[in-house]
């Protein structure tokens, strides 16, 4: 009975032990929809820099692809559900594939966008002075008006407008499917964009008088990586995969100052991991592209130096041509190989740190443990089976929510050290490249000089030019290339006991 209390003074001490977090207030994304034309261009605007917001992009491109011969678009409503459900999503500034709504979807999601622009695209001051100017007599002073009055207008939203009367026109020449006219686009559009049915008349039927040729740039999506257990067709070509790069590097900027910005949203995060893993692919690609490409064109030059047929000034040329190629490439290996040694370094520090740090961490768990064990044999247990039954539910459920905490905190483990490892990977690569640049740089400082500072030119004997153009024949250089043998990965392999092509070469140079 004496023990009971006790037991009942530490059950209330319990709660009051335990502080209670302090929310904390994290900045929120703000809707798209609503947004000022200038606000959604900074934060949505496409890598290809058209100054558009990706919302209007993605409607327009995708009614120009499936909604030209769908019979009353725009004039026909979708469903709201799935426009709404398009809505949050842009909203949140994802990137919804739209290809799996209906025409009518996303025509009337763009007339939603378009609806809810708190600004006017020809300003209130501007759209009375277009309504005076279609009192014009003849149709050269209207037209000649507009165009005045076009230059007043800001240059994003005149940019807007070129883009949807274009659109709009695309569709009005595709009547015979869309069964949509001038007179249906304009009903459509005066209360989506506040512009009167005349002004719209003359935009319509001078199209490129008053806006010129304007090409609707199709919407290149970036790659996706959503399947981990598949990787992704990359590009094929060179020049697509560094188009490629740019859209993911733009895209990877965009996630990581929202980021940095204290927005906590999780798709962005895994959104940003893609974005690493995809750009640790490709630039992968692009530098083995790179490899291939040099060694072909060193074999070629090879092949070329083996005719009969070539001159000895082109044998020369063709010489010199296959040593620099050699030179370069054995100085990216090797600048390469210095980093991955350092890297290694860094890496076995690490490992030794952690071991000392596990060592540790096992040790206080020992003593963690002995103290509890000793604790149990001292302790004096209640015979109240009912307390003890509460005490062991209570611990039940500590520790299952320190096993589930202990989870998501080896799923962000794993997902951390993952994009680390790619980090790596590219700050592996940008250094080598880096610091391939630095040696071509102080190679081109030594190499132009004043002349006041160059030495005189010594005279060689005939002998000495003699041995030096023989070191520098056509058969020396066959024989160092085919001599160096490649390794499976595309890197050239050396012979320690003998001379390397590259070493030649700087000798010769020297």
């Amino acid at each position: 009975m004496d023990h009971k209390p006790e037991k009942e003074k530490k059950k209330k001490k319990k709660p009051v032990s335990e502080s209670e977090p302090v929310p904390v207030e994290t900045p929120t994304i703000r809707p798209i929809f609503g947004a000022p034309l200038g606000e959604a261009l900074k934060r949505t605007a496409l890598y290809d820099g058209i100054q558009l917001p990706s919302i209007f992009r993605e409607c327009v491109d995708y009614i120009e692809n499936y909604g030209m011969k769908c019979e009353g678009i725009y004039r026909v409503s979708g469903m709201k559900s799935k426009v709404d459900e398009l809505k949050a999503a842009y909203d949140r500034e994802e990137c919804p594939c739209l290809e799996e709504y209906d025409p009518h979807t996303v025509a009337s999601l763009l007339k939603q966008y378009l609806r809810e622009l708190p600004e006017n695209l020809l300003s209130r001051d501007l759209g009375q002075r277009f309504e005076d100017a279609c009192g014009r007599q003849t149709e050269a002073e209207k037209v000649t008006e507009f165009q005045k009055l076009l230059t007043e207008v800001s240059p994003e939203s005149r940019l807007l407008l070129s883009w949807l009367v274009t659109h709009m026109d695309h569709v009005i020449a595709r009547e015979t499917d869309t069964k949509m006219n001038i007179q249906n686009i304009s009903i459509v559009l005066n209360p989506t964009i506040q512009i009167g049915n005349r002004v719209l008349y003359m935009f319509f039927t001078h199209v490129k008088e008053l806006f010129g040729d304007v090409v609707l740039k199709p919407v290149v999506r970036p790659l996706r990586w959503s399947n981990m257990a598949t990787m992704p067709a990359l590009p094929e070509t060179q020049e697509s995969v560094k188009e490629e790069i740019r859209r993911q590097e733009f895209l990877l900027n965009r996630l990581h100052r929202d980021l940095q910005a204290g927005v906590k949203d999780l798709s962005k995060e895994e959104r940003l991991w893609e974005v690493q893993r995809i750009l640790t692919a490709l630039k992968r690609k692009l530098r083995e592209a790179k490899r291939q490409e040099c060694e072909s064109k060193i074999a070629q030059e090879i092949a070329s130096l083996s005719k009969e047929d070539v001159s000895k000034e082109e044998m020369t040329e063709n010489e010199e041509e296959v040593i620099n190629l050699l030179l370069a490439q054995e100085n990216e290996i090797l600048t390469e190989q210095e980093e991955l040694i350092s890297l290694e370094q860094v890496l076995r520090r690490q490992i030794a740190t952690e071991k000392e740090e596990i060592e540790r961490l096992r040790a206080e768990i020992a003593d963690i443990q002995s103290r509890q064990q000793g604790r149990s044999e001292t302790e004096e247990y209640s015979s109240d089976s009912e307390s003890e039954s509460e005490d062991e539910e209570e611990l039940q459920m500590i520790l299952e929510d320190l096993q589930k905490q202990n989870e998501e905190l080896e799923n962000k483990n794993t997902h951390l050290n993952q994009a680390i490892h790619e980090e790596q990977e590219a700050i592996l690569e940008l250094r080598v490249q880096l610091r391939l640049l630095q040696n071509h740089k102080q190679q081109q400082v030594l190499t132009v000089q004043p002349p006041a500072e160059q030495a005189p030119p010594t005279q060689l004997s005939p002998d000495v030019c003699i041995e030096d153009q023989t070191k520098r024949s056509v058969p020396a250089v066959v024989a160092a290339a085919t001599d160096t043998p490649a390794s499976t990965n595309g890197k050239m392999g050396k012979d320690p006991s003998k001379p390397s092509p590259s070493k030649d070469g700087r000798d010769t140079n020297m």
